[in-house]
């Protein structure tokens, strides 16, 4: 009997063998119903205690939806080919090894070609956007607080472009990212930042809904900046946040809720595109202030540098938040042929739906004096009675772009499953120039040499443009994703939101 022979008759005894045992696989992949499928996925996800088999690419492009770009993710083949199958070499081509999926894959997957993109960590992202409210004329105060557009919503944030089933708590340390300044004294305060959120998906992982929920630590919304004569100078002494209920200079306050839409546009084996629509609904507190100048205290005008002053009076301020903003976006994610580096990036426009109104109630006498201190005129000015204004804060445009690369990997150790570096450049610019509004005064005294004096308010900074670098480690614990992130502002003031950012983030994958 001749080798031929033999080889024949063995190959016809395998074939009996594996018809006899009623495999699945027998039937041919083109004869499997949906409930056949499903019972190759069942009996695949049970084979660790056998050697899997080793199959060519192109059986498992038959049966695996991860390596098949015809399969959608309505489908829900998801569980095809997870038994931890070895791929022999591609007939002319380079081999491609499959290797079981851990469960925080297999949770963010949502789709076939997500399988190959799900170890991609969520983007560590920043925010904050600095100064925004600033007065010039008769007073000088400039501030940051979320309620008044210095904090908005960035997508990024401890997301992905993947839409995924999760619930997530995140800690933000922001140092000196609150700037408070009346004349010539100003503070700084830190802000921490605490957001619980919770992302659901639907239409078969096409889409999801987020909502994050933060809660500040930062400089309270109800105070008096006051500046009083302190002899012997005439200077004077600042206290720049007097709180006008109980507590401290900083309090923890809710911060403004918001809601995003994602759906995927484009899913390939190694890249995904999705967009959507967030929305931030005013649930902060407003802001009430006061500004006053007790004794007449020296103050120095930044637009007359010539003159000095010495100021008494004291204004009011009530801004309502009340401004709902959308944002419409795009986010994409990318992983290389290795599947070891990846990138991933957010393009988000942000524009009010709605001003804010405001009110404005108070006035201020001033003896202005030469650099020598000599007495050269006197006036006195009013708000307007009554008077109410809007605010209308800036379209703002936010790129957020991100490389990384997987450091580590094993998807069935009990601990730690994945390990990766992240690296990002988050750039914050305004759309178009600030619309500052013109408080009008009421003129009741001017004697001798003095300043027109008017009152403006809004971002006098007008046009603001900040980029931060952040890099940062995330790990993949079981069901469990934890990202720790530190942000650096790469420019200055006024296009510099804090001095540094640390982040940590803790997600629940279900």
């Amino acid at each position: 009997m001749n080798s031929s022979t033999i080889s024949l008759l063995f190959t016809a005894c395998a074939f009996t063998s594996l018809l006899a045992t009623g495999s699945p696989r027998a039937q041919g992949v083109d004869e499997l119903g949906e409930g056949d499928v499903r019972s190759v996925a069942s009996s695949a996800s049970h084979a660790d205690q056998e050697d899997p088999p080793f199959l060519l690419a192109d059986e498992l492009l038959a049966t695996d939806p991860w390596l098949d770009p015809a399969v959608t993710p309505a489908q829900d083949l998801a569980g095809v080919g997870a038994g931890g199958r070895r791929a022999a070499p591609r007939r002319g081509g380079s081999s491609f090894a499959l290797g079981p999926r851990s469960s925080i894959s297999t949770t963010r997957s949502g789709g076939a070609s997500a399988l190959g993109l799900a170890s991609i960590p969520f983007m560590i992202g920043d925010t904050n956007a600095g100064t925004c409210l600033a007065f010039n004329g008769i007073i000088e105060w400039e501030v940051s607080n979320p309620s008044l557009s210095c904090s908005r919503l960035n997508i990024s944030e401890n997301n992905t472009a993947i839409p995924v089933d999760r619930a997530y708590f995140s800690y933000r340390h922001y140092e000196n990212a609150a700037q408070l300044r009346l004349f010539q004294f100003a503070d700084s305060f830190d802000v921490d930042q605490f957001t619980a959120g919770y992302e659901r998906t639907f239409w078969e992982g096409m889409a999801s809904v987020e909502l994050r929920a933060p809660l500040e630590a930062r400089l309270r919304s109800d105070f008096v900046s006051a500046i009083v004569v302190d002899p012997p100078g005439p200077e004077g002494t600042a206290d720049l946040v007097v709180p006008l209920g109980s507590g401290g200079e900083t309090q923890l306050e809710a911060g403004n809720l918001s809601i995003i839409l994602k759906a995927k546009l484009v899913e390939r084996d190694r890249f995904l595109l999705s967009g959507g629509l967030g929305a931030t609904l005013p649930t902060a507190s407003d802001v009430d202030v006061g500004l006053a100048l007790v004794g007449f205290p020296e103050i120095a005008f930044a637009n007359a540098p010539n003159i000095l002053a010495q100021s008494a009076g004291f204004s009011q301020y009530e801004f309502e938040n009340e401004t709902v903003y959308l944002s419409p976006f795009l986010a994409w994610v990318y992983a290389g042929p290795s599947r070891k580096w990846f990138h991933q990036g957010f393009l988000q426009i942000e524009a009010a739906a709605n001003p804010a109104s405001f009110t404005a109630a108070g006035g201020y006498d001033n003896i202005f004096t030469d650099l020598a201190r000599n007495p050269v005129g006197v006036a006195s000015y009013n708000i307007a009675p009554g008077f109410e204004g809007k605010l209308q804060p800036q379209t703002l445009m936010r790129l957020n772009l991100g490389v990384g690369r997987e450091l580590f990997a094993q998807p069935r150790a009990d601990w730690l499953q994945r390990l990766a570096g992240l690296a990002e450049l988050h750039y914050t610019t305004t759309l178009e120039d600030a619309t500052l509004v013109d408080v009008p005064l009421v003129e009741t005294l001017n004697v001798g040499q003095t300043l027109p004096l008017d009152l403006d308010i809004g971002n006098l900074a007008n046009r603001v443009d900040v980029l931060n670098a952040a890099l940062g480690l995330s790990a993949e614990v079981r069901s469990w994703v934890v990202t720790n992130g530190f942000v650096a502002p790469i420019r200055d003031s006024p296009d510099r939101g804090f001095d540094f950012e640390y982040n940590i983030q803790l997600q629940r994958l279900f």
